[in-house]
């Protein structure tokens, strides 16, 4: 036998095609979980966003269209609005958003909140966020001056959030642009200009018990100093609403009686912003009325100055 050198080779020739190694054929990995669900978010998300645009955009041009259009929008969401704020689960488990015959409410499931369900939340923030400005942070200030008045809000449910607009031009184009994340918009000619009251797709979750589903729209008026933007919060006291008055008299500025079943109690700040408290919600009140906030629905209103604006502002 041959004798092998530990560090000998064996000899190649130099034209010998060098042998390939065996691979085997890479197969697709499945998508993980998370980029399943991220997936399925954007997607519920561009949806939403075309589903929204295309319908209410048509408002201003085509109001018996858009009215059908906004009918046939609604049936379609499928949403039914049940709960309240207060019925949150001790355990915190994650919050289903519904609403209800009124004031936007929230009902605590044992299930979750699907990674879309959350993003098509946080749109509808951002686009009404855009539209009027910062609710929540407008919640806080109104609720912490409540509370330095001795009121403590946190058990009385947010009937609604009222925005006021410098000039006719801006209300319409605020109007449409909220209609985008709207299933409703019930528009109403009181106490001598047009108002809107708009159902929000998804309610935003302004505290840790408050949600706000009913945006007031209102544009200007020849009066008295007016707040701009974000001008009120309405809160919903119910049935012990007269007790309220009785106990609160001190520190509340005033009355207003809108009508039979419409008469809230309201406090001023120094800016001209307030905060009123209501037998029944806003919703509520336009249901019992005749006027529930179905559909859209516009007047027919046409101002000889679209952009004159109130005398005095704030």
């Amino acid at each position: 036998m041959n004798a092998i050198l530990p560090h000998a080779r064996t000899a190649r020739s130099p034209m010998a095609p060098r042998p390939k190694p065996l691979r085997q054929p890479l197969l697709p990995r499945p998508p993980s979980g998370a980029a399943v669900m991220v997936a399925g978010a954007v997607i519920a998300a561009i949806a939403l966003r075309e589903r929204q645009t295309t319908a209410p955009k048509a408002l201003s041009d085509d109001l018996p269209s858009a009215r059908s259009v906004g009918n046939a929008q609604l049936e379609q969401s499928g949403h039914v609005f049940l709960g309240d704020a207060r019925l949150r689960d001790a355990n915190r488990t994650p919050c289903q958003h519904v609403r209800g015959r009124g004031e936007s409410r929230s009902v605590w499931f044992g299930g979750t909140v699907s990674t879309a369900e959350r993003m098509l939340v946080r749109v509808t923030a951002s686009h009404v966020a855009a539209a009027i400005g910062d609710v929540k942070t407008f919640f806080e200030l109104q609720a912490q001056r409540c509370a330095n008045l001795g009121i403590d809000v946190a058990d009385f449910p947010i009937s609604h959030v009222a925005h006021r607009s410098r000039t006719w031009r801006e209300y319409v184009a605020t109007r449409d642009d909220l209609e985008r994340v709207a299933s409703a918009n019930v528009e109403n000619v009181w106490n001598g200009r047009p108002i809107s009251k708009l159902l929000l797709e998804q309610p935003l979750s302004v505290g840790e018990r408050h949600d706000v589903g009913l945006v007031e729209l209102i544009p200007p008026f020849h009066q008295r100093v007016y707040r701009m933007g974000l001008e009120h919060l309405g809160f919903v006291v119910g049935d012990a609403f007269d007790t309220f008055v009785k106990t609160h008299q001190r520190v509340l500025t005033g009355q207003q009686f809108q009508g039979p079943l419409s008469t809230p109690v309201y406090i001023l700040f120094d800016d001209y912003t307030h905060v009123k408290f209501h037998r029944m919600s806003l919703a509520d009140v336009c249901s019992a009325e005749g006027r529930p906030i179905s559909g859209f629905q516009h007047v027919d209103w046409q101002p000889a100055d679209e952009l004159a604006g109130p005398y005095a502002v704030w």
